[in-house]
């Protein structure tokens, strides 16, 4: 039986290696342990970098840590949803790293209009509704979002108001902070060209395999010696992977 307990910051930890937590990929795909971080170079098939973190760590919350570990300036980065969000985005456009990864789409609620259905202008600053009904966008606030509030006078008489909103005040549409940044990602997510270069991102996805391949577990506890496992392992494949490309015999 594997025994755990609840740490300060109200995470489990397993009591016999206290550095290991609960995580999971999905709601339904759950796991105990830790997490790997892996950067694989696209041409060569070689693993650049790659770290072990709690399972709870974010995945995005590593990415810069890896692009510092890479032997090689990094360019581009193609990456999954969870690397989408507008603060990634944003770290990547200031270290000039171009980012593949979609944008998180708009949540949708059935018939309900989104905020999809509204033209937002950034540059006019306006957001304006599929009645073409328009409101201004307030100024910057920092990293905070910002509230387009539709005058409650056009949303009443509006007949679009059932499928739209049920405040009394009038919609309200939310801009992200990185707004400018996440609309045209959000835009080209299905066009050809980005869904092509996004492919090469399984390649990631078979190393990783790799790594825990034949090794279902960490052999070793403690997030030290996860690493350090985790440097061996990707120093045998980059060595085999070498030997395949004719590199070192």
């Amino acid at each position: 039986m594997v025994h755990f307990s609840a740490d300060l910051r109200g995470r489990l930890r397993h009591t016999s290696d206290p550095d290991a937590r609960h995580g999971h990929r999905s709601r339904s795909d759950r796991y105990d342990g830790y997490k790997l971080h892996v950067s694989a170079d696209v041409d060569s098939d070689l693993i650049c970098s790659a770290t072990a973190t709690l399972a709870t760590v974010h995945d995005a919350a590593v990415i810069e840590d890896l692009i510092d570990a890479d032997p090689v300036p990094v360019a581009e980065i193609i990456a999954d949803t969870h690397y989408g969000s507008g603060p990634t985005r944003q770290a990547m456009a200031d270290r000039g790293i171009d980012l593949v990864a979609p944008a998180q789409p708009i949540p949708t609620r059935g018939d309900k209009l989104t905020k999809a259905d509204f033209d937002i202008d950034l540059e006019a600053a306006t957001v304006t509704c599929p009645q073409g009904n328009t409101a201004p966008i307030p100024p910057p606030n920092g990293a905070k979002r910002r509230q387009v509030r539709f005058a409650a006078t056009d949303c009443s008489a509006c007949e679009l108001k059932p499928r739209c909103t049920t405040r009394d005040g009038g919609r309200i549409i939310e801009i992200n902070p990185h707004e400018e940044l996440l609309a045209p990602a959000r835009a080209q997510r299905h066009e050809p060209e980005f869904l092509a270069r996004y492919r090469l991102r399984s390649q990631a996805e078979r190393k990783i395999a790799q790594i825990k391949s034949r090794t279902k577990n960490v052999p070793w506890r403690g997030l030290d010696k996860a690493n350090l496992w985790l440097d061996l392992r990707i120093a045998a494949l980059n060595l085999d992977r070498a030997g395949r490309l004719g590199i070192i015999r």
